[in-house]
């Protein structure tokens, strides 16, 4: 939602970039696609990665001010996402390491009872 309204602004209100977006329309579509599931994307419009043209797309400060306080609620959720997946991350942890218990504990077995039959 913010990404289509972000954009049709800058293209109403901002001759630079409406010139950039109409030279390189399939790589603002497919920015502006992928920045529908994370507002930050958009960010990559104006990159000026590697001084390429295509990452120049000229948007206002408006737009990057309004790019910045829409990031803030997924910011939130990224957050979460983290935590999350610590969480996941020290439960596989405690698993493999309670795997790795019940061999040592079961080797060790094996190792008591074979040299208990040995020397009997």
């Amino acid at each position: 939602m913010f990404t289509i309204t972000i954009l049709r602004r800058e293209f109403n209100h901002n001759e630079q970039f409406r010139v950039w977006f109409q030279e390189h329309k399939k790589f603002g579509l497919f920015i502006a696609f992928c920045s529908l599931g994370h507002i930050s994307v958009l960010h990559v419009l104006n990159c000026k990665f590697n001084y390429l043209e295509i990452f120049n797309a000229r948007l206002s400060i408006t737009a990057e001010k309004k790019i910045i306080h829409a990031s803030k609620p997924s910011l939130l959720a990224d957050i979460g996402q983290f935590f999350f997946l610590v969480r996941t991350f020290i439960s596989f942890f405690k698993n493999i390491l309670h795997g790795i218990h019940i061999m040592l504990t079961l080797l060790f077995y094996f190792v008591i009872v074979d040299s208990c039959f040995r020397i009997g």
